[in-house]
């Protein structure tokens, strides 16, 4: 793959890529990113790259260069692929606090066409959630998109949301389901709690359609653990688990933001991290946890 963002458009210049992730359909790979200019954190747009496989196969075999499309959008917020798509890619970034922006890119279509969608409001301020030793650990939380699915004919998608008073005391896990054939919201079951705060996210269907998550949880009582779960179809709601506790939180107040769910054959395995011993980088622990859905 090219390195630089002006190999892919010469309009790109001085500017770099971060906040990558991989997805696939059942033709293309597909790599979200955000594009930021050299020198600073201010980001310019969201990218997302399609490359298809025969193109891949095609640059291997002749030592060339890959074909690559792409999806720009300077408005639109961190796009997110789905996990789970086929013949058509799902993609989706936020709009302020109030709206979805979801793209469809059909594997025949050399363009990806969007809906604006309206969902219930979150907020991308208020991000705090104490730990019992006084450590702030989600002060550095966001709204991006973190986790994102196709199941059942439905996008699902997860994000941090920060407090919003009563209604939600801490921060929490946003969730949309969207029935993308109607631009309809299906439901909103939201991961949130009076007692722990919920954050970063990661999401993947399996074979069966069954939605593995992981994120983190803590504040209160909660020093910064690692949490493993799924939707519970019979009672409806999501079924969550502490995978690991942490026993400190961190000293600069600093946590996230990459944690990641995959399937493994019937199992899904997440990957996280928390903190032992201690509140430094030295006290890093990460952890490979492999679970399934009954």
């Amino acid at each position: 793959m090219q390195r630089w963002p002006a190999t892919i458009d010469p309009t790109w210049t001085s500017e770099w890529f971060d906040f990558n992730h991989i997805s696939s359909s059942s033709d293309h790979v597909f790599i979200g990113t955000n594009v930021f200019g050299l020198g600073g954190k201010s980001m310019f747009r969201s990218v997302v790259l399609r490359i298809s496989f025969q193109s891949i196969l095609d640059a291997l075999a002749a030592g060339g260069s890959l074909d690559i499309e792409f999806l720009e959008d300077d408005l639109a917020g961190t796009l997110h692929c789905v996990h789970g798509a086929t013949d058509t890619m799902y993609i989706a970034g936020h709009i302020g606090t109030d709206t979805v922006r979801l793209y469809r890119w059909d594997a025949s279509d050399p363009k990806a066409t969007s809906v604006d969608i309206a969902v219930s409001p979150w907020d991308d301020a208020t991000y705090s959630a104490p730990g019992p030793d006084g450590s702030d650990w989600i002060t550095r939380a966001d709204d991006r998109i973190t986790g994102a699915w196709l199941s059942g004919g439905r996008v699902g998608l997860m994000w941090s949301s920060g407090s919003l008073n009563t209604k939600r005391p801490l921060p929490y896990v946003r969730v949309v389901i969207i029935d993308p054939a109607t631009s309809a919201v299906v439901a909103e079951p939201d991961i949130w709690s009076d007692e722990v705060a919920y954050a970063w996210p990661s999401a993947r269907p399996n074979a069966d359609g069954q939605i593995g998550v992981t994120m983190f949880r803590g504040g209160g009582q909660k020093n910064p653990g690692h949490v493993v779960g799924g939707w519970d179809e019979a009672a409806e709601g999501w079924v969550l688990t502490v995978a690991v506790d942490g026993t400190n939180g961190p000293n600069d107040d600093k946590w996230g933001d990459y944690v990641t769910c995959c399937v493994a054959g019937d199992a899904f395995l997440a990957a996280g991290y928390t903190l032992q011993g201690g509140g430094t980088l030295q006290n890093v622990a990460p952890d490979l946890v492999e679970f399934a859905l009954v």
